[in-house]
């Protein structure tokens, strides 16, 4: 998985971006189903994956019979991360508050959208903050 791990974005704004594309592709594949409850979980034949874990998936090329939280795997930061912003928390360790409106803005543009029986906001919403922490940087 290592490997692998090269080909993942090195930005916010790149994860989230990347975790769009990649939960968008797992929504049409039927060996995958979209729940944000769980990491990369093979349940009853089909893997749950969330927005980190259809990265996981994709990216990342994890198969579906695989549970990413056997002893095996720690949950990366870059995973955090993308789940944090899923839930309309955005973080960046920096220069003291450099970023803060940015970041503030897309927390409150996600929780502001989110929809509690998907466990997230919709697509665009996501897209539309890569959009604003990419401009600024991040």
């Amino acid at each position: 998985m290592d490997k692998a791990m090269t080909t993942l974005p090195t930005t916010l704004s790149g994860l989230l971006r990347c975790a769009v594309e990649d939960a968008k592709k797992c929504d049409k594949d039927p060996r995958y189903t979209l729940d944000m409850t769980e990491w990369h979980q093979p349940i009853d034949g089909v893997c749950h994956v969330c927005m980190a874990g259809a990265v996981i998936a994709q990216r990342l090329k994890m198969l579906p019979i695989v549970n990413f939280l056997d002893d095996a795997f720690d949950i990366p930061e870059w995973a955090d991360d993308i789940d944090y912003m899923r839930l309309g928390g955005f973080r960046f360790v920096g220069p003291e508050d450099s970023y803060e409106d940015v970041l503030s803005g897309c927390a409150a543009l996600v929780r502001s959208t989110y929809d509690n029986e998907l466990f997230r906001s919709p697509w665009p919403v996501y897209l539309l903050c890569a959009d604003m922490l990419e401009e600024a940087g991040l």
